[in-house]
């Protein structure tokens, strides 16, 4: 879990940001994965929640491709085969 506080200037290095960033991704891309999860085993299922779990998967596609980017290679490997464990993939 990730917290700020609130000052009046901040000074971050650039490689912390980055890490920053691909935390808030990573727990956002399980939030994201629990919705699809919810709505993929719904036995039925709303038009506007069908649209909902297509928005979801195109997020999910996307936040898949920035946490290639902001994550060395071993550290996404690893992250990814998690989320496959628990069925986010």
């Amino acid at each position: 879990m990730y917290t700020l506080k609130h000052t009046k200037s901040v000074e971050v290095e650039i490689e912390e940001a980055g890490n920053l960033v691909a935390q808030v991704l990573q727990e956002d891309y399980e939030f994201v994965s629990a919705s699809i999860n919810e709505l993929k085993f719904k036995s039925n299922i709303r038009p506007h929640e069908a649209e909902d779990l297509a928005r979801d998967l195109e997020i999910r596609n996307a936040m898949k491709t920035l946490l290639s980017y902001y994550m060395v290679k071993s550290e996404y490997d690893k992250f990814m085969e998690i989320q496959r464990c628990y069925g986010n993939d």
